[in-house]
């Protein structure tokens, strides 16, 4: 166990608010401490990375890993757990590297809002070394969600002609992308035991609502399906979509990241077949 990973996380999280209010004070002097910042994340991500080639850790195991009970409740718990490996310990030195060489590039380049531009690179740097070292799903899309927030102020405040509706359209694609993903964590499949994990927060009835509630009283048959249903409000549960999540967050909060793409990169490399059963239901939902 060490805190290695934790601190070139911190590094430039903590040094992004600490580097707006330099820059505010005296602008030349901020502008270098976010170097200096930047630097010092730099030399942890190499340090890290010599770390681990010097310490070749066994197939599946982390030269570098930490894990701390963060959340243990009755209905929800979740890990801070992260790690290094051969993957993602070159892309942490280049992404610090790339950091520090954007904050020493753009002194002669950034003529307003200094202190918010450096601030906010080095909020995508603590960021981006959160998404290449979690280990569990849902401390990385926390950091992957992160990362998206300064990405977002940096196109649409410094970039180029059309850097407002460059930024909009990017932030509404990534968004979407990510809820996309994180739906997937609700469904798991374990390759090795043969089964599939869901997390089920369907709701039970109460027990005064009628059985024929979904039937027409005139003409005493079911109410037919229009696609809007299941859209509309007759599909919502509140509580159990509440509860849907706090079993998400109780499951992969604590699972390794590893483990859980294991069976996807399984299916990328085999493929799979489009039955007529799930051809329908994409049919069916067209006009949705």
């Amino acid at each position: 166990m060490s805190f290695v990973l934790s601190l070139l996380i911190l590094v430039p999280l903590v040094g992004a608010p600490v580097s707006y209010l330099a820059i505010r004070v005296n602008k030349r002097y901020g502008i270098l401490l976010a170097i200096a910042i930047s630097a010092a994340a730099f030399a942890i991500a190499s340090y890290s990375y010599s770390f681990l080639y010097a310490n070749l850790p066994a197939p599946g195991q982390y030269a570098l890993s930490e894990k701390y009970v963060w959340i243990n409740l009755s209905f929800i718990s979740l890990d801070y757990l992260l790690g290094l490996d051969g993957l993602s310990a070159p892309l942490l030195v280049v992404s610090t590297l790339l950091a520090l060489l954007a904050i020493i590039g753009s002194r002669s380049q950034i003529g307003h809002h200094e202190a918010e531009y450096y601030a906010l690179i080095l909020l995508f740097e603590g960021s981006i070394v959160g998404v290449f070292t979690s280990l569990n799903l849902i401390f990385f899309y926390i950091f992957w969600e992160l990362v998206l927030i300064p990405m977002f102020f940096l196109i649409g405040i410094w970039g180029g002609p059309r850097r407002k509706y460059a930024a909009l359209k990017f932030i509404l694609f990534t968004y979407g992308g990510s809820t996309i993903m994180l739906l997937g964590f609700l469904a798991v499949y374990l390759a090795k035991q043969h089964r599939v994990i869901t997390i089920d927060g369907r709701e039970t009835a109460p027990q005064a609502f009628p059985q024929d509630a979904f039937i027409d009283p005139v003409t005493k048959q079911p109410i037919p399906f229009f696609p809007q249903r299941v859209t509309s409000g007759m599909a919502v549960g509140v509580p159990g979509t509440l509860a849907t999540w706090a079993g998400a967050a109780s499951r992969f909060g604590t699972m390794p990241l590893r483990r859980l793409l294991q069976p996807a990169v399984a299916v990328a490399e085999r493929g799979f077949v489009v039955d007529p059963t799930f051809r329908g239901q994409i049919s069916d939902n067209l006009t949705r």
